[in-house]
C-alpha cells in the first residue's frame, strides 16, 4: 500500500476525547469540497481556492439555496431530477435539546442547524419517516433547522 505524501495517517475514526466532549471534530469551513453551509453569497464567493473542489455543494442561508461548483462557476443545484428541490426551514423558538420537526418534504433531507447566535450546531439526526425528523443535541438552545 502506497503512502500518501503530505497527510497525517490515521488508523481509526476521528472522535472527541470522551462522550461528554461537545466540541466538533471537524468544521466544514476547513474542508476541501464536500458540502458546507455559509451565511451569505459573499461568504460563498470568498471560499479560498484551496478549499474548493469541482462538484462541491454550498447551502447559502440568506437565500435558502444550494449551489454547486461546476467548471469553476457557482450554479443553483437542481438535484438529480433537474427541477428545483423541496426545502423547509424550521424555527425553534423554545430552547430544547430535542427538536421534533414535521417537514412534509416526502424525503430524507440534509439538515443544517444554526443557533440564535448564528453558529453551526452539530447533533444527531433521527429520520422518523420521509416527513418527520428528530434532532438531538447535547444542550438546549433556540435556532433554525434548514432542510433540503
Amino acid at each position: 500500500m502506497a503512502k500518501i505524501q503530505g497527510t497525517i495517517p490515521l488508523s481509526g475514526k476521528l472522535a472527541p476525547t470522551d462522550d461528554q466532549d461537545n466540541f466538533a471534530i471537524t468544521e466544514d469551513t476547513y474542508n476541501q469540497g464536500g458540502h458546507r453551509t455559509v451565511g451569505t453569497i459573499a461568504e460563498r464567493n470568498n471560499i479560498p481556492t484551496e478549499r474548493k473542489k469541482e462538484g462541491m455543494l454550498v447551502f447559502v442561508i440568506s437565500d435558502s439555496v444550494t449551489y454547486q461548483l461546476i467548471n469553476g462557476f457557482w450554479e443553483v443545484f437542481a438535484g438529480s431530477s433537474g427541477a428545483g428541490d423541496k426545502h423547509e426551514t424550521h424555527e425553534q423558538n423554545v430552547a430544547e435539546s430535542t427538536w421534533n420537526i414535521q417537514h412534509n418534504l416526502g424525503k430524507f433531507p440534509s439538515v443544517a442547524v444554526i443557533d440564535s447566535g448564528g453558529s453551526n450546531v452539530e447533533g444527531e439526526i433521527i429520520y422518523v419517516d420521509a416527513n418527520n425528523i428528530q434532532l438531538i443535541f447535547s444542550a438546549s438552545f433556540t435556532g433554525k433547522a434548514y432542510m433540503n
